[in-house]
């Protein structure tokens, strides 16, 4: 959206808001409204209530849409078989922070940001139940090759 210069006419106030949405992964929104007023016609505790209330409906979108868009693209993607199914209920309560990957033969297993140390050593423990197991060393890969490895 472009930004439009305001009228500057004589006897005309304005009030203006902005939100930052941040949506994580360095992902951020800025949305904004202004409103152009008489003074002598309008009150301004009125359009600012209004102006609050617009930009804070679309805050709110900006999260459903995000939140929508996530669930589709789960939904549209095809549920795991076999083994990287047996693996994803194994790990259930640590979906939300580990990244599984089906691959040829292996199932990747990496973390997404920080774990607890008891988190992750959970992990590991049904991780290993599985067959898997820890790929990394202190002086070996990058933090970004750290990973857990599953046979199939």
């Amino acid at each position: 959206m472009e930004k439009q210069p305001l009228a500057a006419t004589p006897g005309m106030g304005s009030i203006g808001l902005e939100r930052v949405v941040n949506l994580g992964n360095y992902e951020t929104y800025r949305v904004g409204y202004v409103k152009s007023f008489a003074l002598a016609q309008e009150d301004p505790d009125k359009v600012y209530a209004e102006v609050r209330a617009k930009v804070d409906g679309w805050a709110a979108d900006i999260h459903f849409q995000k939140d929508n868009v996530k669930k589709m693209i789960d939904d549209a993607l095809p549920a795991p078989t076999g083994k990287t199914a047996q693996v994803m209920d194994a790990l259930k309560p640590f979906t939300d922070r580990l990244t599984v990957t089906d691959g040829p033969s292996v199932i990747f297993i990496r973390t997404r940001g920080r774990m607890s140390k008891e988190d992750w050593g959970e992990c590991n423990v049904r991780i290993r139940a599985q067959g898997g197991a820890f790929h990394g060393t202190r002086e070996g890969l990058a933090a970004k090759d750290v990973h857990w490895e599953i046979p199939k």
